[in-house]
């Protein structure tokens, strides 16, 4: 279960740093390609270290979601929104670990990794479908020992 957590969040962590360039560019003009590689880099691991949280918080809500007793399209709709609040929550908990003190002004950079970790989400629901197919085959007493494939 944690590594498709994992998967998700690296690839949203890919589509959140082509979602920033995106944003940076309509907001200035200034094409993101032009940035050197450390810049790159840098923004990549910055919000990669920033957004640690939502990872490990996503992999305990992943295991709450996947042994609830919903269907299938319940289940991703739970997700997908708790992927958001987590987002957000993560947000604002940077905002106020930097000082920051107007939170609403500052919450459109939440747009981008929003839609950055619905864009893998809905990349990987069939692995999303697979992961709930083989927990739900399981005996209940062996639902918190993960295989290893």
């Amino acid at each position: 279960m944690f590594l498709h957590v994992f998967y998700s969040w690296l690839l949203a962590q890919l589509f959140n740093l082509l979602l920033l360039a995106a944003l940076g560019w309509l907001d200035s003009g200034l094409s993101f390609a032009y940035a050197d590689v450390a810049d790159k880099t840098l923004i990549f691991l910055a919000t990669a270290i920033l957004s640690l949280p939502c990872l490990l918080f996503g992999w305990l809500f992943l295991g709450i979601i996947v042994y609830s007793r919903h269907t299938f399209t319940m289940k991703f709709s739970l997700w997908m929104g708790t992927s958001a609040v987590l987002v957000l929550i993560n947000i604002w908990a940077v905002l106020w670990l930097f000082g920051v003190e107007n939170f609403h002004s500052n919450y459109f950079v939440a747009i981008p990794a929003i839609l950055a970790i619905w864009l893998s989400s809905i990349i990987r629901v069939q692995q999303l479908r697979k992961l709930i197919s083989t927990e739900d085959t399981l005996p209940s007493n062996d639902r918190f020992i993960e295989e290893k494939n």
